[in-house]
């Protein structure tokens, strides 16, 4: 069906794993360690991480700290919040949700 509406071999290859990440996404999971959410199977971390093309240390860190941007007149400062177990799970479905989405568009488009 894919090749039927021009789908080349390397494009159909390339939306099977964005498929299969979203889906192994959900297998990733946290444990509180002082307030703070850390991964406890980086095996499935890794895994999603070869799907989508991205370094396992850097999804690792977006699912678990988020950087905030603060102006104070001229100046700039960046800072990385460590996120609880809550919110950990909360980016985690959020990124899963939208990358079903921007795939979803992608097909339709």
């Amino acid at each position: 069906a894919m090749e039927i509406i021009g789908l080349s071999a390397k494009e159909q290859k390339d939306i099977f794993h964005v498929v299969s990440g979203v889906l192994h996404l959900g297998n990733i999971q946290f444990s509180e360690s002082g307030n703070y959410a850390c991964i406890t199977n980086t095996k499935d971390l890794q895994y999603v991480s070869s799907l989508l093309s991205i370094g396992s240390d850097l999804l690792g860190t977006k699912l678990v700290s988020r950087v905030m941007d603060g102006k104070w007149g001229r100046q700039t400062d960046r800072i990385e919040v460590t996120l609880g177990l809550e919110q950990a799970l909360y980016t985690r479905n959020a990124l899963a949700k939208a990358l079903y989405a921007r795939l979803f568009d992608f097909l339709v488009k």
